[in-house]
This record gives C-alpha cells, structure tokens and sequence, in this order.
C-alpha cells in the first residue's frame, strides 16, 4: 500500500500488479497489462503521480500517469561465496548496509573440543568492544551465531512499555544492519527468561533449537533477573558443532521494576540484545556495551559496539548451525 503525494488517497497493490484506489487517488495504470513475472510484494509512490512497485524477485515496475508501464529485471545477486573483506557491503533482505571494519572470514577455523572460554571482566575503552565467550581459554575467536541462518524469536509482553515491541524490533533492525544477519519473529509467549529453560523444543518436524526468547519481566520474578541494581540480563547457549562452539538460541530480559527514562530503555534493550549476540562489556561510556547507565547510557550503537558486532556476523563467514 502506498499514499498519495498529497496524502489524502492510498493505492493498494495486489499480488499480480492490480491497482485498487482509495480516496483521491486516481488510476495510474494496472500491472496486470505487464508481463512482471513474479509476485508484486510491495509498492511506493513516485514524484510525478505514479508509482513505483516490486517484486519478489526484485525486480521494479514504474508506473508514469498516461505512460506505459516500464518493467525493469532484478539486479543480479552478489556472489555470497567469498567473505567479504572490506567496504559497504549488501545486509541481505533488510536492504541496508553493513561495515565489514576488515574483519576477514574465520569460517574455514576449527578448534578442539574444550571447554569454551568466558569472558568475565570488562575491556578497557581502547578495546572498543569484548565478547561474552571465546572457543577456548588458548583462543580470541568468539562464539558466534551462523550468520548465514536467520535467528528465530519470540517476545514475552506481558511486563513490557506499549512501545516495547517496537523497541525490540528497531533494535534487532540495528543489529541486522551491523551485521548483515536476518531475525524471524515468531510472536508472542507467556514465558518468561529462566537460568534452566529448555534448549532444544518439540517442532512440527522434530526437535528443534529455542527461539530466542525477550521479555520484560519484574525484579526476582524468576532466576534469570536478579534483584538490585541490575535492570537487564542477556546471553546465549552454544553447542559444539565437531569444529567450534556456535550460539543456539538466547535470552534477553528487561526489568519492569525499573523507572526507566525512554533513553535509558532503548540503550537497556540494545545492550541485552548486544549481550544475546555474543558482545561483551567494554569500559567505555560512550559505547551501548559499556556495563554502566549513568543516565547518559548512548541510544544507538558506537564505533566499537561496531566493530565487536562486525567479527558476529557475515564479515566473518557462515559456519555449521548445530544439530538439536
């Protein structure tokens, strides 16, 4: 669906390029004259009283008042073979772009099978940026999550703000973009974080990784979030794949007890959910993974939240998801 340019009408597109008009729209020509090919899957309006749409496939068709349709092909996909290894590079379905910062590919690596290492301690500001686990306490590799594998979850918003799925879902959309790597919304749920909450669930084919599971929930309404001065808590489980440890699903919780600023909000739930992909914390105030909100906690993420975030995603290459 698309307004008008003086927004008083709307056009709204059906999957095969008819057009239904609404309001003081008028009628700009019909897709269905046009050999699109594929699917219509979304429209917008142009400068000039026409408008534009696109397919599933990718590609556009323009729409000039009194003009016929002009169908334009797909741009041709970039080879995801190679890892990227510089620049701006294409974020996938999102249609935004993300920064490698010269993070090479780690995807051919393996490690032994030892325990993973746990970062425990905060990384002084001219880190940038830590991670929660390494493979091992003999390596800096981070445990990370298949990039090339869009990452499943579910929100819990029976404690959150009215905004608070919103805030989730802006928040994921900053991280898909530093990243390059897809989430999957698979709605809502009753459950809330707990330290012993199940891995693995019962799919319709079979066992299956979690969901990553995000929620508000009240001081000490469970094990996950503690009482005191923490106001979130955030992290991931990882299973060893034969070649490394690999995230498998997460938790992320907010708390509800807090008064929290809208600032301080939009900081906690990207911090949480920076903690779900692997990052650390680092000592730096002017970073989102900096452990402490003095009430001038930053509301998007700095250059070292980045640059951690960037050894987290497809800069670094798609590796083997698990098997549950």
């Amino acid at each position: 669906m698309a307004a008008t340019p003086d927004g008083k009408g709307y056009w709204l597109v059906a999957s095969d390029g008819g057009i239904f008009t609404f309001g003081d729209a008028t009628y700009a020509g019909s897709g269905v004259s046009a050999n699109i090919g594929s699917p219509v899957a979304g429209i917008s309006r142009n400068s000039v009283g026409g408008y534009w749409m696109v397919t599933t496939t990718g590609s556009t068709v323009d729409f000039q008042p009194g003009s016929s349709p002009v169908v334009n092909s797909a741009p041709t996909p970039v080879s995801s073979a190679p890892a990227p290894t510089g620049g701006q590079i294409a974020g996938g379905s999102s249609g935004a772009t993300w920064d490698s910062f010269g993070v090479t590919s780690d995807a051919s690596a393996t490690f032994p099978n030892l325990p993973y290492h746990e970062i425990t301690q905060p990384a002084p500001a001219s880190a940038g940026y830590s991670f929660l686990l390494t493979q091992n306490s003999n390596s800096n590799a981070p445990v990370r999550w298949n990039p090339c594998a869009p990452i499943n979850y579910q929100v819990n918003l029976g404690y959150a703000p009215s905004n608070g799925l919103a805030l989730i879902q802006q928040s994921l959309a900053e991280i898909s973009n530093a990243t390059g790597i897809q989430f999957n919304y698979q709605g809502t749920t009753t459950q809330l974080p707990t330290l012993e909450r199940n891995s693995v669930v019962q799919g319709p084919n079979g066992p299956e990784w979690a969901p990553v599971l995000i929620a508000w929930e009240p001081a000490n309404a469970t094990d996950y979030l503690p009482g005191g001065n923490v106001i979130g808590m955030g992290g991931s489980s990882a299973a060893f794949t034969g070649t490394r440890w690999t995230y498998v699903t997460g938790e992320a919780a907010f708390s509800s007890t807090y008064a929290a600023t809208a600032g301080q909000e939009t900081s906690l739930v990207l911090h949480e959910l920076g903690h779900v992909m692997g990052m650390g914390h680092v000592n730096d105030p002017t970073q989102v993974m900096n452990p402490v909100d003095n009430f001038n906690a930053p509301t998007t993420y700095g250059r070292g939240d980045l640059t951690g975030l960037a050894h987290l995603g497809l800069a670094a290459g798609c590796i083997a998801t698990p098997t549950p």
